[in-house]
């Protein structure tokens, strides 16, 4: 017979899981703090971002990477998206 799992067994289990699933699909998914700065992304978006490993996204946000990869247009400097500021 099989024993029953603990608690902290089950929540390690559902936990490699949605690893499993968050790291395997082709779909970007990102896990943010309240600050708005990423506390994980998966290979995908690591991807996307031209990352090596998702852990280097750790503690970033969007601005870190979109003023890299799609800098703003000239009519946008200094807009109050926040992507880009100019300071002078």
């Amino acid at each position: 017979m099989t024993r029953p799992l603990s608690l902290s067994d089950k929540l390690l289990e559902e936990h490699n899981l949605l690893l499993t699933l968050v790291n395997n699909v082709p779909d970007q998914i990102y896990f943010k703090d309240l600050n708005s700065r990423f506390i994980r992304i998966n290979p995908a978006l690591a991807e996307r971002y031209s990352l090596e490993n998702p852990n280097d996204a750790i503690g970033k946000s969007d601005a870190d990477f979109y003023t890299r990869i799609m800098p703003p247009r000239p009519e946008q400097k200094g807009s109050h998206h926040g992507l880009r500021r100019t300071c002078l």
